[in-house]
């Protein structure tokens, strides 16, 4: 599903608080009483865990507790308006989830651990707002409510203005809400990335252009939670098999008496997105010639949701044209 959310007006690009939606936006808004948003720090993207990025985004609040029970990811589209009232175009996120209440606090203890909960103070401080409301705020359950993967951010730099032919355009986008986006007339919107996507005969803006940024890699909660569990349930099912844990970077292997079996975990919603990271890193683990395997070896992408009938034909067609030993698992958190 494709939404809409605004974001309140920042020219750091949002990396950091500044003071225009304070002085632009009424004394009654959040910004207005304090001088900062907690989205102000949305594409702070050296603050990656795992390729995660997590973030908040005002939209998802009401919205939350339906986002995570639906399990599905949500493609966002963001604008903001200027003080001039012009509306910018900042970009679409693919496959933004909702975090659950202990996902949240996890996150929130994992940017404590990294300083990072200091610097937003900090930087709250600095932008002369109030920083003791931070993780104190009746609007904002917690600091952190969504994480993306930040190869699926794709933000225009600088930020096209939006016309009235637009669809983004409408009166009633003016809220900080999570809106249904049926139709994108935007030239600049792209197609999400689960779907096919339609070429263009003109060449790319040249005054638009997008920008991504390199991960940090660590382990997420959901990452660790997920392999704390396969490593149970796979003691129970090899009882007499070596079982290692981050060697050579791989997840889990576990060293039958007559093969090996690697396993890869990914955390995304979905399977395809599981698929897609998950196949590369097993395939170079499995054949590289700097692994020495004397055993035969075979592939386990781990996701948190079952296969769909496309992401099933996928897998089979990989295993039967290509002869390829992988299979998929399912670990829930």
């Amino acid at each position: 599903m494709h939404r809409i959310a605004r974001l309140a007006y920042n020219t750091s690009g949002w990396t950091r608080p500044t003071s225009e939606a304070r002085q632009s936006e009424g004394s009654d808004t959040y910004n207005g009483q304090y001088g900062f948003g907690h989205e102000d720090w949305l594409f702070r993207n050296e603050w990656v865990i795992d390729g995660w990025r997590y973030a908040f985004i005002q939209g998802f609040n009401k919205s939350n507790r339906l986002l995570v029970a639906a399990g599905e990811p949500v493609d966002v589209t963001l604008f903001a308006v200027r003080p001039d009232k012009a509306r910018l175009l900042v970009g679409t996120i693919n496959q933004v989830e909702a975090l659950d209440d202990a996902q949240a606090h996890e996150a929130v203890e994992a940017f404590r651990d990294r300083g990072w909960i200091d610097i937003m103070r900090s930087e709250i401080a600095q932008a002369g707002g109030d920083a003791s409301v931070l993780e104190m705020s009746k609007q904002a359950k917690h600091v952190l409510n969504v994480r993306f993967r930040i190869e699926n951010c794709q933000l225009y730099s600088p930020a096209p203005v939006m016309s009235a032919t637009d669809g983004i355009y409408a009166p009633g986008r003016a809220r900080y809400s999570l809106q249904y986006l049926d139709k994108l007339k935007s030239q600049y919107i792209s197609t999400t990335l689960n779907a096919r996507r339609r070429g263009t005969t003109e060449p790319p803006q040249s005054n638009a252009h997008l920008r991504s940024a390199s991960a940090v890699i660590e382990v997420t909660p959901e990452h660790a939670k997920m392999q704390a569990t396969l490593g149970r349930l796979l003691e129970a099912e090899y009882p007499r098999a070596r079982i290692v844990f981050e060697e050579n970077f791989v997840d889990v292997k576990v060293e039958t008496d007559d093969q090996v079996i690697l396993f890869e975990i990914k955390s995304d919603l979905k399977p395809r997105s599981v698929l897609r990271q998950a196949i590369g890193q097993l395939l170079e683990y499995a054949f590289h010639p700097v692994q020495q395997h004397s055993k035969p070896v075979s592939m386990v992408a781990v996701g948190r949701n079952k296969l769909d009938a496309e992401d099933r034909q996928y897998l089979e067609t990989l295993t039967s044209l290509f002869n390829m030993p992988l299979t998929y698992r399912v670990i829930a958190i």
